[in-house]
C-alpha cells in the first residue's frame, strides 16, 4: 500500500475517529534558511492539496474528514487552492476541472 495512502489512513482515524483538534495551527519543523519560521499552517490546507476521483474510496474518506474539519468550526469550501494543485487538477480534469473543484 503506498505510504499516502497509509497517511490518509491514519489522518481519518485521528480526525474522524478519534476527533483530533484540526483548527489550530502548525509551524515548520525546520527552517533552512527558507520562509518565516512563525508563518502558520493549517491542516485544512493540507487537505486541499489531496486529489482524488470523486467517486474513489479516497475521496470518500476525505468527505468524512471534511465533515469533521466543519464540525470543529474550519470551512474547507472557503479554503483557497494552492497554485500547484489547481494547475494538476486542470491537467488531470482538462474539460471538467470547474466542476471538479466544486465537489473535490
Amino acid at each position: 500500500m503506498p505510504l499516502w495512502v497509509v497517511g490518509m489512513e491514519y489522518a481519518h482515524y485521528l480526525i474522524v475517529e478519534k476527533k483530533a483538534k484540526v483548527s489550530e495551527p502548525y509551524y515548520r519543523e525546520t527552517n533552512y534558511g527558507q520562509g518565516d519560521p512563525y508563518e502558520e499552517f493549517f491542516p485544512v490546507n493540507i487537505l486541499r492539496t489531496w486529489v482524488y476521483d470523486l467517486d474513489s474510496e479516497r475521496h470518500k474518506l476525505k468527505m468524512e474528514i471534511v465533515e469533521e474539519f466543519a464540525r470543529q468550526g474550519v470551512n474547507y469550501w472557503d479554503t483557497e487552492i494552492n497554485k500547484s494543485t489547481l494547475e494538476g487538477i486542470k491537467k488531470r480534469y482538462p474539460d471538467t476541472w470547474e466542476e471538479y473543484i466544486k465537489k473535490y
